[in-house]
């Protein structure tokens, strides 16, 4: 008969030698908690960050302290107005007592108060404490006690208590250490006894990157949405789900890919359509993963390289069948490096919006661009996509580098272009009709616009373009306030069908009256279409297709 593990080798057989080792080093009599192993499953490979709590699960004691009063009386003699949260609108009720940065995740769980007993309490003077009057913010200090949330899970094994700093400071979930009697005494029972539900109190929280699920400490890698992502599995409404190491792979710490099931999942509902598009370009297709030594992992479909990952991070992508992208595609990722996809039509909304620097974005047969498209760019010196017809306001506002533009069929341009870009130095726009508000404001160093057919020009158009000495406009209209406004250098302006400007147009030209009087004498444009290089058109991945 095969002898019987000790919990000192389950431990170290599931979490790691050097998190059974600083266990045994600290407190031996840790491995005689109940269930101990199964408690520390999902506790991650260092155990110090946890061991004040496991050493307090030894203590655990419940509270029998009766005071025949509800838990509503009971916060009533602690200075506190208390109901409970049973509905949507009640569960959100109390946001306006948080700052922007500091809201709980509570307020994105549409499902919070179904599986919950929420009871929010509220000090009477909640009102007139200023979060600017507390600069060094401590989790137990009169700001951050006076507008509380206690969650009870329904099904019984989870308590927490939240306060308005959230994540602002260490173990914000464990306000009053989660236990309801360091509030006033008597209500840890008041608690039980009102909703029917069994908790137990705990003398001291878990570290920041760790959440208790059923007594349980959680190493998590990253939170979205109250959906907590680990090395290898997720936790979502207190439950835990094993990702399987044969098929599935967490990308970016929130979405799974399943090779079995040949689909993206989004267990957090991320406001972000990359599950879908890369599930349509997988679909039917025979997929394989491949890890490499050095922590990058490939995905091929049909023997075509879909992604390149580092370190479960997304750095490549290539979609070659993808035709639309909707809005939010990986808004909030900081990794990609490179992406292609050369059937793409259109692009919604947010594309790539928190990305600063990449090596290439191409979108060779792209037509309609959203807004935010690359919205914090900083790295493309060229910008070139040659069939765009449509471009949604703050494309690229903040690439500053951008030197060369080629967008020879763009149609519609929308608000705050390029808005900060300061180096473009000639604009070839032949079919563009249409220009939103703030079209390059701070280009000091723009000399020629060539743009015959615009008819329409918002407010703020090249307002600083002081270097500006040549503009082709046949057709325009209309052109809004402050347009040209520092541009004194103007030597040649074509726009014969101009009859509405707005206020400042022109206004620092020496000679406004003579070169608007002249508008209509025609001269030969000397900007040329500028030649692409193919930087940003092309980004050729293994046995990419021709376009």
């Amino acid at each position: 008969m095969a002898k019987k593990k000790s919990t000192y080798e389950l431990i170290k057989k599931q979490n790691g030698e050097t998190f059974a080792q600083a266990i045994r080093e600290t407190d031996e009599s840790i491995f005689y908690i109940p269930n101990i192993v199964s408690i520390v499953k999902y506790a991650g490979r260092k155990a110090e960050p946890i061991i004040p709590f496991l050493i307090s699960l030894k203590q655990i004691d419940f509270n029998e302290i009766k005071t025949g009063k509800t838990p509503f009386e009971l916060l009533a003699e602690a200075g506190y107005t208390s109901f409970v949260a049973d509905t949507l609108e009640k569960q959100n009720s109390i946001r306006h007592y948080f700052q922007q940065d500091e809201e709980l995740c509570t307020f994105n769980d549409k499902h919070r108060f179904e599986n919950y007993y929420i009871i929010h309490a509220v000090k009477h003077n909640a009102h007139l404490l200023k979060r600017k009057n507390f600069a060094h913010p401590d989790r137990q200090d009169e700001y951050g006690t006076s507008v509380i949330s206690i969650q009870l899970l329904k099904r019984g094994g989870l308590i927490k208590i939240t306060n308005r700093y959230n994540h602002q400071v260490e173990n914000q979930d464990s306000t009053f250490d989660n236990n309801p009697d360091n509030i006033i005494e008597g209500l840890s029972y008041a608690l039980r006894d009102y909703f029917q539900v069994d908790f137990a109190t705990r003398l001291t929280g878990v570290p920041n990157g760790y959440i208790l699920v059923n007594n349980c400490p959680i190493k998590y890698n990253s939170e979205i949405n109250n959906v907590y992502f680990g090395d290898s599995f997720y936790v979502k409404d207190d439950t835990i789900t094993d990702i399987n190491s044969d098929f599935q792979y967490i990308l970016n710490n929130c979405f799974i890919l399943d090779l079995k099931e040949k689909k993206v999942l989004n267990p957090a509902n991320i406001d972000d359509c990359f599950a879908e598009v890369l599930t349509a370009e997988i679909k039917g297709k025979k997929l394989k993963f491949i890890k490499t030594e050095n922590n990058t992992q490939r995905l091929y479909a049909d023997n075509i390289q879909i992604l390149e990952m580092k370190d479960g991070y997304i750095t490549d992508i290539y979609l070659p069948h993808t035709t639309h992208i909707g809005d939010n595609f990986l808004s909030t990722d900081t990794h990609v490096q490179n992406f292609s996809a050369p059937k793409v039509r259109t692009v919604g909304n947010r594309f790539l919006a928190s990305r600063t620097q990449m090596n290439s974005c191409s979108l060779y047969n792209v037509r309609v661009i959203g807004n935010q498209f690359l919205y914090k760019m900083n790295g493309f010196k060229e910008i070139s996509y040659p069939k765009v017809q449509i471009i949604g306001s703050d494309f690229m506002p903040n690439n500053t580098k951008g030197k060369t533009l080629y967008l020879p069929n763009v149609r519609i341009i929308k608000d705050n272009f390029l808005q900060n870009n300061n180096n473009v130095i000639n604009g070839y726009f032949p079919y563009l009709q249409q220009i939103g508000n703030n079209f390059m404001p701070y280009n000091y160093q723009a000399k020629k616009m060539y743009i015959p057919e615009v008819k329409i020009i918002g407010n703020n158009f090249l307002a600083m373009g002081v270097q500006l000495i040549e503009i082709y406009t046949a057709e325009l209209a209309c052109i809004g306030h402050n347009a040209l406004r520092d541009s004194e250098n103007i030597s040649k302006f074509y726009a014969p069908k101009l009859s509405q400007t707005g206020n400042n147009f022109l206004i620092s030209h020496p000679q406004r009256n003579t070169l608007l009087k002249n508008r209509a004498i025609s001269f030969k444009p000397t900007v040329k279409e500028p030649k692409s290089s193919n930087n940003l058109i092309l980004f050729h991945t293994q046995n990419t297709p021709e376009m």
